[in-house]
């Protein structure tokens, strides 16, 4: 496989998602900062440093550590993780359609990301929570595109292949 396949398969493209940090958030009053990834985030702050799987945030929510709008929040971004993964499985899939359905779940999970990333930081990623900024949400939207046209590349009846 020549870097031309490697960059222009859809399978290894979507890889990226589950490496590259989707958001930078720094918490109020600058008490901290980190790094959210689709499975787990890094925070630092003045208590130490620590990785926060998301089965530890659901464990949060229902033992009742975490309430209101983070609870909101952090479901919303599991609903989106939710997306990302059957969009990824789906992929390997041999269903027809199974590329451009991908990427109408990965733009449905890379908006689900950004409504978590609102209801936390508030509409401008800017509130009394801290200041999130959400980096990887330009590339889930490229990826979820470059799925829905990649079917409609192959489908065409000048592709021999």
């Amino acid at each position: 496989m020549d870097i031309k396949e490697i960059i222009t398969n859809h399978k290894v493209i979507y890889l990226s998602l589950f490496v590259i940090p989707l958001n930078i958030f720094i918490i109020s009053n600058d008490i901290g900062f980190g790094l959210q990834w689709i499975f787990f985030r890094y925070q630092i702050t003045y208590l130490g440093s620590s990785t926060i799987p998301i089965t530890a945030d659901l464990n949060y929510i229902l033992t009742g550590v975490i309430k209101g709008k983070s609870a909101i929040s952090e479901l919303t971004l599991v609903m989106a993780m939710v997306c990302f993964v059957g969009a990824f499985i789906l992929l390997f899939s041999n269903r027809d359609n199974a590329i451009r359905e991908s990427g109408y779940i990965t733009l449905i999970g890379g908006i689900l990301l950004v409504i978590s990333q609102m209801i936390q930081y508030g509409v401008l990623l800017h509130g009394p929570a801290g200041i999130s900024i959400p980096v990887g949400v330009p590339l889930i939207f490229f990826i979820g595109i470059f799925l829905i046209k990649e079917i409609k590349n192959n489908s065409s009846p000048n592709n021999i292949l």
